[in-house]
Formats: structure tokens, sequence, C-alpha cells
């Protein structure tokens, strides 16, 4: 087992509907609120923008950086970082993500999915939000597009970098696996502390299992690449815990 990573800058890229929430919890813990900056997720353009102009001296005591960001914020800070993620099976994310906005009457697409009366597949269909098509290699990619909505595609170079940066720069979990996750985070990073309370979490929501057919072809035909990154995610993932 390799030694913890303290001295090091922990970058949190908060991948949307894959545990996020409760990890920055268990982070909120391991990092004093005067060394952590987080990114504002209701204007994150900007919010990046203020982190980058930041006097380099301020960067350089951010021990915690967390947010909806896409991979690349390392070249900004001048001390040494750690990326970590915790990525979630593309088609259960997808559907966390649609059935988030419907119970939530604040979300800004919330008016749009219950006027136009949208079902789980035309949710997708619609590209409402980049996110719901390869949003998770999108952020690991580090596209300008991979924290905000664009008509862009993902495209197989996308995929390629985001293969690359999660193989040699990302310490990733699996939402499916949090507490293992945990675990692996605590070994590398040093933490403690890990209890937790599961947040954002819906119970009314159906399982993958009862989906049709007809709606999953639709979900995986718009995230062909995800779902192939997070099958690295796995394999790299079963490794690593196997020499916690």
């Amino acid at each position: 087992m390799k030694e913890p990573q303290e001295n090091k800058t922990v970058i949190f890229m908060h991948i949307p509907k894959a545990c996020g929430s409760t990890l920055k919890d268990i982070l909120n813990r391991q990092y004093s609120r005067q060394s952590t900056y987080e990114i504002n997720g209701r204007n994150i353009a900007a919010s990046i923008a203020e982190f980058q102009q930041r006097p380099e001296g301020d960067r350089g005591g951010i021990r915690c950086l967390k947010g909806h960001m896409p991979f690349g914020l390392h070249e900004y800070l001048p001390q040494p970082s750690q990326y970590i993620a915790i990525m979630r099976n593309p088609i259960e994310r997808v559907m966390s993500h649609y059935y988030y906005v419907l119970r939530c009457p604040e979300h800004y697409l919330y008016e749009r999915v219950v006027g136009e009366g949208m079902d789980l597949a035309y949710y997708v269909a619609s590209k409402a939000s980049s996110e719901l098509e390869n949003g998770q290699t999108r952020m690991l990619s580090g596209s300008v597009s991979g924290c905000t909505d664009s008509d862009d595609s993902c495209t197989e170079e996308d995929f390629a970098q985001a293969k690359a940066n999660l193989e040699e720069h990302v310490i990733a979990g699996l939402a499916e696996s949090f507490d293992e996750s945990l675990a692996l985070f605590a070994a590398e990073l040093g933490w403690t502390q890990l209890d937790y309370t599961s947040k954002n979490v819906s119970q009314q929501r159906p399982h993958k299992k009862d989906l049709s057919r007809s709606t999953l072809d639709v979900i995986e035909a718009a995230n062909r690449l995800d779902l192939e990154l997070y099958e690295t995610a796995r394999d790299i993932f079963s490794k690593r815990t196997a020499r916690v």
C-alpha cells in the first residue's frame, strides 16, 4: 500500500448524481473551510474563472478543490495535486438525474420536463442537458463542455483523453461500491471520520430492470462512451482495492 498523499491538494470532480453530496460531507471533515475552495454549481464557468484569477499565493493554500468541474484545474495550483471522483453506472446515473429533476421544482429543468410531459426516453433524447450524453466522459476528458450545457457531441478523442486521465491521474471510486470507495480514499489520502448519511437519494423511482428495452436503447445510445469508460473505472477500482 502506498503512503497516504497528505501533502497533495485533493481535487474532487463532483460528477452529478454519483454520490457526490454524500462525499462532500466527508471531505468537510478532512479539510478546513479556510483551505477549501468549492466551485459554485449554479454558475460553474464564472466560479472556475474566479478560481483561476486568484493570486497564486491564495491558490497555494488550497488543500481541497471540489465541485462540478472538468479535469484540468490542477494546472492552476502551484503545489502537487490528486484528483478523486465517484463514478456511477451511466444508466443508473441518467435515471437518477431525471427523477431528481421531477422531485425538485427549483431545478432549472423542472418546468420544461413537466411542461412537455417528458418521460425518461424523451428527456434523454431531448438533449436538455449535456450531462445526459456521456457526461462522465466529458468531465474526465477536460472538455470545455464538461460541466456546461452544450450542443457539442462527445467524441472518440474525448473518450481517449478521459480514459488516459482516469488511468494516470484519478483515484476513482464507484457509487455502487461506496463503502469500499471510502476505504480506498482513506488508504490513499489518510482520511479519518468516514461515517456518513446518504444524501439526495430518491426512493420513488423504478429500477433499471423495470425499464423498457426501447428506453434502455435510448440511454445506451446517448452514453456509449460513458458505458465503456465506466467499465474501465470498474477494472481499475478492482485492482486498486485488492491492494488496500
